[in-house]
């Protein structure tokens, strides 16, 4: 008789408790991902709050610097030979605004002898004037023989169809037009100048932008008040006014004002042989850079280096035409007129006997 061996028969294996496990196991660590997210995005949001904190307190130190450099102007202690690449040092120093917090301004460019002249966010209407002299980049006094304008257009995409149309300006408006520009330079002998070589020296145009403009007007006192139609493209117009050739010497006032438009506006200039100029007397160009512990901000302005009287536009002509213009307290009492509106008194400069 033949011997069978008969396994016994293994148990189920029961793996429920294997599954929770690995559930179990995964829900953890998508828990930890998670805590582990909203901490990094915690802390980031902090970071930037901190940040933003840090770079205004930066851009404050900047402006800070930017306040003390005009100071320092203003008293002497900067002129022209200031090296306009080397951090300037200022005396006082008043760089560190706030030792314990860090923050201070490390570092102002000056430059009062800047390639050119800059205007942003010039309304129409509102004039502007400077008075400079010309030099080459190494100091050098030089003649002027070219000035180039240069305004954007801020985008006014249209351009007027032809030279010398000024409509009204709600229609200049809706057709979306760039500013005109009234623009005035009068070249003199600082040392030396009087009233009537001031007037046959000064050159007013009306630079009117235009597609197919030459971009150029030759400077002449005779043609004063003619318009100049500008080269525009898709960003900014220019006219270049040609043939200035005042001496090394001389000095030279500007003024502009837009019309129409609110625009930024560039001035250059070029001696007789194309080379690039300098404006010595206009402008200050200062670069500031200001610091809050780890966070950097750098600006950059340009400032007026001579304050100006606030002349009324109208009061600005070379026609001989009697302007009054009154001034409060009065200091004179030349306006005597009659019952219909007649200035009587032969005292008053503008009384005529005719």
């Amino acid at each position: 008789m033949k011997a069978v061996m008969i396994n016994p028969k293994q148990p189920a294996s029961n793996e429920k408790g294997f599954v929770s496990l690995v559930v179990a196991l995964t829900l953890v660590i998508v828990l930890a991902l998670l805590t582990v997210g909203f901490a990094q995005l915690s802390r980031r949001e902090q970071k930037q709050a901190l940040d933003k904190q840090l770079s205004v307190q930066a851009n404050y130190a900047a402006e800070t610097g930017i306040n003390d450099v005009v100071k320092a102007i203003q008293g002497g202690l900067v002129d022209i030979n200031n090296d306009p690449k080397t951090c300037l040092r200022l005396t006082p120093d008043n760089s560190s605004i706030n030792l314990a917090a860090n923050v201070n301004y490390t570092c102002e460019l000056v430059d009062l002898k800047p390639p050119n002249l800059v205007y942003t966010n010039v309304a129409p209407e509102i004039e502007h004037s400077t008075t400079f002299s010309a030099a080459r980049t190494d100091g050098t006094p030089s003649t002027l023989s070219e000035i180039t304008v240069q305004w954007d257009r801020l985008g006014n995409n249209a351009l007027p169809a032809a030279v010398g149309v000024f409509s009204p300006v709600g229609t200049w408006a809706a057709a979306k037009y760039p500013a005109v520009l009234e623009f005035s330079i009068t070249p003199f002998n600082s040392s030396s100048f009087d009233q009537p070589t001031l007037i046959g020296s000064l050159f007013t145009t009306f630079l009117y932008p235009l597609a197919g403009g030459s971009g150029s007007v030759a400077y002449n006192h005779a043609n004063s008040g003619s318009i100049a139609g500008a080269t525009c493209n898709s960003t900014v117009c220019k006219v270049m006014i040609t043939g200035i050739a005042a001496p090394p010497s001389a000095s030279y006032t500007i003024r502009f004002m837009p019309r129409y438009a609110t625009t930024n506006i560039t001035i250059s200039a070029k001696d007789a042989s194309g080379n690039k100029l300098d404006f010595v007397g206009g402008q200050a160009m200062i670069d500031s850079t200001g610091k809050a512990q780890d966070v950097l901000k750098r600006i950059q302005v340009r400032v007026p280096l001579k304050n100006k009287a606030k002349v009324p536009y109208s009061a600005i002509e070379t026609q001989n035409v009697c302007k009054r213009l009154a001034t409060e307290p009065a200091s004179t009492n030349f306006i005597s007129p009659t019952t219909n509106g007649v200035i009587s008194n032969v005292n008053d400069p503008c009384y005529l006997s005719n």
